[in-house]
């Protein structure tokens, strides 16, 4: 069997993942995904209506209405996940790690890196699993197989 591949990552590279991963969702997802893990993470109370015509554009916003701290407010979009990692680097390690496990689909667990001492998390990337049928290189550092070894029509893919 093969071992696994772990990655230890910063708890605010972990943020910063996790910030990147939501703001490439649309809308939607990001309701979806946020508001179940916001209510175990604080005492919120958040409205049933979810969708909001914004009255500036007269679009719909896909959103959260929050009462938060005696205010209600409606988070959409990158307010949404601001909100949401507001509330989440003020959470322990731990919780930052189940999190970054739900939302980026790895098993994650807190660890100390072995030559710093710091805490943050050990990723396991399944990259084990990963058989590469080229060269190798363009998973790893696609600029660099970009420049001497990947065609044109690789990346558009």
């Amino acid at each position: 069997m093969d071992t696994k591949h772990l990655k230890f990552i910063s708890i605010p590279d972990a943020m910063e993942e996790i910030k990147t991963t939501l703001l490439m969702q649309s809308e939607f997802k990001k309701r979806e995904e946020l508001e179940p893990i916001l209510r175990q993470l604080e005492d919120l109370q958040i409205r049933k209506d979810t969708i909001k015509v914004h009255p500036l554009d007269f679009v719909s916003r896909d959103g959260l209405w929050i009462k938060y701290q005696s205010s209600e407010k409606f988070y959409h979009g990158t307010d949404l996940v601001e909100f949401f990692l507001d509330m989440l680097s003020s959470k322990p390690a731990e919780t930052i790690s189940k999190v970054y496990s739900d939302i980026e689909w790895v098993k994650a667990s807190v660890a100390k890196h072995p030559k710093t001492g710091a805490t943050g998390l050990l990723v396991e990337t399944e990259m084990e699993k990963f058989k590469c049928i080229q060269c190798g290189h363009c998973c790893l550092d696609l600029s660099g197989a970009y420049q001497t070894s990947v065609p044109e029509s690789d990346i558009k893919r």
